[in-house]
């Protein structure tokens, strides 16, 4: 199954207060481009549990875009997180990695800015620190939540449409 999305964003401050930029990433993804391999995708920063296969990391205008591969043969993504993600629980990523001590610039309000990012790993979790790294699952917004707005034949057409909730079967 696929799934992507912004993993994080640029120039904003993050609810840990880390602020990166595209040249945060520099010298971790032309060590993954070299040598051809990816942080781990994992499941809420758990190391060893390791549920899909990172294909890509693009740096784009507003932050890192990620586009990955959950391995469905996996029994705890059929069994914990399939179902999870499905009903809009799971819905976003997080970064993980370490910064360079040297590279960290503080500021007065407590932000800073990491300025060499080494990722590590990203993980599916139901809370990120940054709130906008939502994906998509086949390119379909997960949100159980949206409400579509349909009309019904047997409606008079001056009343407003009725809303109804559609689920997505993946």
């Amino acid at each position: 199954m696929k799934i992507e999305g912004f993993i994080c964003h640029f120039y904003k401050a993050n609810k840990n207060g880390e602020i990166v930029t595209p040249e945060s990433f520099a010298r971790a993804l032309a060590d993954y481009k070299e040598k051809g391999l990816y942080p781990a995708l994992t499941y809420n920063h758990e190391k060893g549990n390791v549920i899909g296969k990172i294909q890509d990391i693009i740096v784009k205008a507003d932050g890192l875009y990620m586009i990955a591969e959950l391995n469905e043969e996996v029994k705890e993504v059929q069994d914990r997180i399939l179902p999870l993600v499905k009903d809009g629980t799971l819905k976003c990523f997080s970064t993980e990695g370490y910064v360079a001590q040297s590279s960290i610039e503080n500021y007065e309000d407590g932000t800073y800015l990491a300025k060499d990012f080494y990722l590590t790993a990203v993980s599916i979790v139901p809370v990120p620190a940054d709130f906008d790294s939502q994906f998509t699952i086949n390119g379909i917004n997960i949100d159980p939540y949206h409400i579509i707005y349909v009309d019904v034949a047997d409606e008079p057409r001056s009343q407003s449409p009725k809303p109804i909730r559609l689920s997505v079967i993946l």
